[in-house]
């Protein structure tokens, strides 16, 4: 029941607690802000949620891997094919899930606009995604479940700050932040993210 609540559920629910916060911003200029920020939030929330899942559920994958890895029945590569091929599905409809509650939010639902919806999903789960692998990669590697989520959690604000786009300025950053924030998985969920809140829905900012 557990682990079903985080596959499918975790992120929607996570999401769908940014109505209490954002559901009356308007298009104004104080509204320009806040949107500016919901988007950090979402991917912030998106990242949070595939640590915490990841660190609840794989520590038990990675204990059964190791005692039948020593009767010589599996392979490294076959547990993280085994996991990803249970996790990917499920958390392509809790994104799914999640995108669906976040549309109306920002967007206008009576005239639904799939590619725009297709954005934000894609920018949704890939951060689900990102922080997922992350945590299996020091998971691999570190015993503890908390020093793992906080060394990802570190990572992950740093790419924040740097690639979000609503933190700082780019100009304000060192040509070599600037050149490796392009590599960054947030500065392009982040830039869809935008394409979808601010041209999809003019701004009036005065």
């Amino acid at each position: 029941m557990k682990a079903m609540f985080l596959r499918l559920l975790a992120l929607p629910a996570a999401v769908g607690l940014l109505w209490l916060f954002y559901s009356q911003v308007g298009d104004d200029s104080h509204g320009f802000f806040s949107k500016s920020g919901l988007i950090m939030t979402v991917l912030g929330l998106s990242y949070g949620v595939g640590i915490w899942t990841t660190i609840t559920l794989f520590p038990s994958w990675r204990k059964r891997f190791c005692q039948e890895y020593s009767e010589g029945l599996y392979t490294g590569a076959t547990l993280l094919i085994a996991y990803n091929t249970v996790s990917m599905p499920f958390s392509f409809i809790s994104a799914a899930i999640a995108a669906c509650a976040f549309y109306p939010l920002v967007l206008d639902p009576v005239n639904p606009n799939g590619l725009y919806f297709m954005y934000i999903l894609v920018a949704l789960w890939t951060s689900f995604m990102l922080a997922e692998q992350l945590s299996i990669a020091f998971l691999l590697i570190v015993k503890s479940q908390i020093n793992a989520a906080i060394a990802v959690s570190y990572i992950l604000i740093v790419c924040l700050v740097l690639a979000s786009g609503t933190v700082r300025s780019f100009k304000g950053l060192s040509p070599w932040l600037q050149d490796n924030s392009k590599g960054v998985h947030t500065k392009y969920a982040s830039s869809l993210l935008h394409s979808t809140i601010f041209h999809a829905r003019p701004m009036r900012c005065q």
